[in-house]
This record gives C-alpha cells, sequence and structure tokens, in this order.
C-alpha cells in the first residue's frame, strides 16, 4: 500500500452504535462534567437541565430496565451518571426545564409499576414558560413535578480541613490582634463622629446575604456619597474602586493600607459566615451586574483573602481577570495553597503600601 493511502474511516453509524450503549460516568466523573457543562452553559446562553433519578427503594430489574432504557434514548450530546450509589443523573444540554419535563414523563411511562419506586426531580435554571410546554409536549406524557434550580447543586460545601484551619487561625489572629484592635477602635472614635464597625450586606456561599463587619474608614455617609463620585470609578466592571477618595478619613487610610479595618472580620469567620481564603463577598448590586459565568465565585464561601488579593491587585488585572482567578481558587481545594495564600497576604500588607 502506497504510505500516503489510508484504510477508509468506519463508517459514522459504527460510531454512533457503540456510543449509545456507553456505561454510566462514575460519581466524580458525572459531577466534573456537570460543572463544566455549567461553566459552558453559562458563557453561551444555552439552557442546561439535569433530571435526578432516585433508587433507593428501587430492586435489581428496576435499576437494569431504567438503565437500558436511557442508554437507548440517549443523544450523543447527553451524559448519564452516578451522582452516588442510589441516585442517577441524565444530564441534557441545550434543553430547557419545560422540555425535560417531557424527557421525564417518558421515563415515567416506560417505568410501569416500577415508578412507584423510583423518585424523578428536574432541574434547569431555565425553566420555560407554561406556554412553551402546551406548544411542545404535543400529546407526550408530560411529567406533573416542579422545575428547581440547577444553581444550588453546584455549590461546594465547606471542608473540614478547611474550617478546622479557620476556627484556629481566626482564633489565634482575633486573640494576637485584640490591642490593635483596641487602639484602632478608640482613634475611629476620636476622629469622627458615627459607629466604630461598619456593617454591610454582602453575598455570602450561594449568594445567601450576611453582615460583613469591618472598621469604618470612611465619612458615616460614604454609600450614599458614592453615586456622586461613580465617574471617578478606575475599576472596570461593577465594583466601585477610586484613588484619592475624599470619602475616606485619616485614620481609615492607614487602617486601609495596613489591612486593620478587615480584623473584624474575623468574627465573620468564626461565626462560618466567611472562611479565612476564598473570594471577596461582593454586594448585591455588584452581582447583579455580573455575567451569568461570573457568579460561579458564590460557589465557594467568601474570605478574607483570595488570589487577587495578593496577585490580581498588584498586577492591576480587569474585573473579568480578578473573576477567573476567584473561580480558579474554587475549583479545589487544598490546605497548603491557602497556607501560603495566608503568608503572602501578610507580606503584601506589611511591604507593599496601598488600600487592601
Amino acid at each position: 500500500m502506497n504510505a500516503f493511502q489510508r484504510k477508509p474511516l468506519a463508517p459514522f453509524g459504527n460510531l454512533i452504535r457503540t456510543e449509545r450503549y456507553r456505561e454510566p460516568l462514575e460519581s466524580g466523573t458525572f459531577f466534573r462534567t456537570l460543572g463544566r457543562e455549567k461553566g459552558r452553559t453559562d458563557r453561551s446562553g444555552e439552557a442546561l437541565t439535569l433530571i435526578v433519578l432516585g433508587m433507593t427503594d428501587a430492586f435489581a430489574e428496576d435499576r437494569e430496565l431504567i438503565l437500558d432504557f436511557l442508554q437507548k434514548r440517549l443523544r450523543l450530546t447527553d451524559e448519564l451518571g452516578w451522582m452516588d450509589e442510589d441516585h442517577l443523573g441524565l444530564l441534557l444540554p441545550a434543553t430547557k426545564g419545560h422540555e425535560a419535563r417531557i424527557v421525564a414523563g417518558s421515563i415515567d411511562k416506560a417505568l410501569g409499576t416500577a415508578r412507584k419506586r423510583i423518585s424523578c426531580i428536574v432541574y434547569s435554571d431555565t425553566p420555560g414558560s407554561p406556554e412553551e410546554i402546551e406548544s411542545e409536549h404535543l400529546g407526550v406524557p408530560l411529567w406533573g413535578g416542579d422545575v428547581l434550580p440547577l444553581s444550588p447543586l453546584l455549590m461546594v460545601p465547606m471542608p473540614m480541613g478547611k474550617r478546622a484551619l479557620d476556627i484556629v487561625g481566626a482564633s489565634m489572629l482575633l486573640v494576637f490582634a485584640m490591642p490593635i484592635m483596641l487602639i484602632t477602635a478608640l482613634a475611629v472614635r476620636l476622629e469622627s463622629r458615627g459607629s466604630v464597625i461598619f456593617r454591610q450586606t454582602r453575598l455570602g456561599h450561594g449568594g445567601n446575604p450576611f453582615t460583613l463587619l469591618k472598621f469604618r474608614s470612611m465619612v458615616v455617609d460614604a454609600e450614599d456619597l458614592q453615586a456622586k463620585l461613580s465617574e471617578d470609578n478606575h475599576r472596570d466592571g461593577p465594583a466601585f474602586k477610586m484613588e484619592n477618595d475624599p470619602r475616606i478619613t485619616r485614620v481609615g487610610r492607614l487602617i486601609r493600607a495596613s489591612g486593620i479595618d478587615e480584623l473584624p472580620q474575623l468574627w465573620n469567620v468564626l461565626c462560618g459566615q466567611m472562611t479565612l481564603v476564598g473570594p471577596r463577598p461582593p454586594l448585591e448590586n455588584e452581582v447583579h451586574s455580573y455575567e451569568e459565568w461570573q457568579k460561579a465565585r458564590l460557589r465557594v464561601v467568601g474570605g478574607l483573602t483570595c488570589i487577587w488579593q495578593v496577585d490580581g491587585r498588584l498586577k492591576n488585572v480587569s474585573f473579568r481577570d480578578w473573576m477567573r482567578q476567584d473561580i480558579q481558587y474554587g475549583s479545589r481545594f487544598s490546605t497548603v495553597r491557602d497556607l501560603q495564600l495566608i503568608a503572602r497576604t501578610a507580606w503584601v500588607v506589611v511591604f507593599t503600601r496601598g488600600d487592601h
């Protein structure tokens, strides 16, 4: 055979037949696939739906029946995998919630009497309207349950090791920092009227609001004055930052440059509302301006410091890159990396001038 000749490619039909009977993915692989697909659809604006079938009370023959049914009807773009030993997930890209109800209805019909032993839940951030459901189901059995939001399923739980580091670290820091905090409180009170502690609503894990604590570093009506200063914002994106902010007091400039203003947040850490290392909790109005993919930073617990605080701030990265750094941090947990970020944050605070 000539070196440039090749054997004919296998017919595409053979590839499709082989692919249709693939085995369900293992739990870890399935959740990684779910996260990847959610990130892709957040950027593209496409719909994504997950059907979860619970088989805690199902018999062995029930499981075989449903696996055989699904494997014969999977599209090439669909993914089938175990979420745990009793819950099977069917991932449907480019599928809205109301379309998934049609799929769930066909599964329910195929199960027959076994449907009593198998639960079904549909998750989608694009549920669809009643008009779309009515126009598209065309007599096909329609699953009657509610469509629940998908995003909460992707929240990253706090690892036990990370929580232990938070409790030990925050407790020790509070003890050592107590004299500094008392002096700071006195200085803030002597310089200007108003509360020593500034309380602000931020969005934490999963977008849940909580009250973030800081030493007050601005005049008491600072938030009202921000609208008048919006034209001087030098930060791209929804976050606000400006050079020589006139709202900052003299004591405020000192405690901001040294990071002392953030010390009350150690109490937020002890309460479990924040962590020592994690993306900075954003304001609600900032999140309203996020692109969909940027909301992924809310899947982990917000923290005192993260990658941007030690790298991005010094390099003046764009807002989009800042979001990417936070999402990158949330993709995996490492005690060693957290300790490195804490040490590097201390270095930046001590040896780098500027607003922490």
